[in-house]
């Protein structure tokens, strides 16, 4: 490939890798207020393994490709390859709960985040710099993911019986004709 083609699928690719490599944790504080908090987050707490079978995985591709396919012919290969990479799902989706404090497992690292704090910067995968932030919305934990071009917002959905996680990820990135996005579901 081009040296040039190579450098506009890096500008595609960033921040669609790093996703799958980021995990993070929270800070409480000692207030009832944050204390109530706390608790309703331990409720995200457990080891889910992925449930949506082979028709989630397929709606997950056939979304990558339908994006690969309005990408210019020269980066569509990189490109899909990189898109399928992040579009699939992990045998297991882990997350700790320590008070405020919030660990997701997805990769070998760990990242530190305060649930609705500040974001945080890391490294991704593709050695490109992000920034990473962590919120709470009621029965959902919606984490964004910021790079130079893109962003990722990778949004956890708990069942109202705690039994199930959705994991819906939007990929927004300027050379997409529109947002990448995909579900995957998970039971404990």
């Amino acid at each position: 490939m081009p040296r040039l083609n190579k450098v506009l699928a890096g500008f595609l690719i960033v921040g669609l890798t790093a996703l799958p490599a980021t995990s993070q944790i929270a800070q409480a504080g000692d207030n009832s207020e944050e204390a109530s908090e706390a608790r309703e987050l331990t409720a995200f707490a457990g080891t889910y393994r992925y449930s949506g079978g082979e028709a989630e995985k397929e709606k997950a591709y056939a979304a990558v490709e339908e994006t690969a396919s309005h990408l210019n012919f020269m980066l569509r290969g990189i490109a899909r390859k990189m898109l399928k990479k992040s579009a699939t799902p992990k045998p297991t989706e882990e997350l700790k709960v320590e008070g405020n404090k919030i660990t997701l497992g997805m990769s070998s690292k760990r990242y530190t985040l305060e649930v609705g704090g500040p974001s945080i910067e890391f490294r991704g995968d593709d050695r490109k710099n992000y920034r990473m932030s962590i919120k709470q919305k009621g029965d959902k934990l919606v984490l964004r993911v910021v790079g130079h071009k893109s962003t990722t917002i990778k949004t956890y959905r708990l069942s109202k019986d705690g039994s199930k996680i959705k994991i819906k990820t939007k990929i927004n990135h300027p050379m997409m004709h529109k947002p990448l996005v995909y579900k995957f579901s998970y039971r404990r």
